[in-house]
């Protein structure tokens, strides 16, 4: 068992933290988080997959969304 404080904290970025992920996985490690939204996520079931594809996802539309705020703030000094 991996365990880490938080998923971002593991990861620096998302890709990095979608390999190391799908490496332990893969190397039938179980991956812990303690604190946060993940505390419960369980990367051995198919429904921890799931939620942890969906973070995923809302992780990259968040940092996606900023960039275009701040360049939208940008162009308009």
């Amino acid at each position: 068992m991996l365990a880490t404080r938080k998923l971002d904290r593991f990861g620096g970025y998302l890709r990095y933290l979608i390999n190391q992920f799908h490496d332990l996985t893969g190397a039938t490690v179980d991956m812990k988080a303690i604190v946060g939204t993940a505390a419960n996520l369980n990367n051995m079931t198919a429904g921890g997959l799931l939620v942890f594809g969906i973070f995923a996802k809302f992780t990259k539309f968040h940092r996606q969304l900023a960039l275009e705020c701040a360049d939208a703030g940008l162009v308009s000094t």
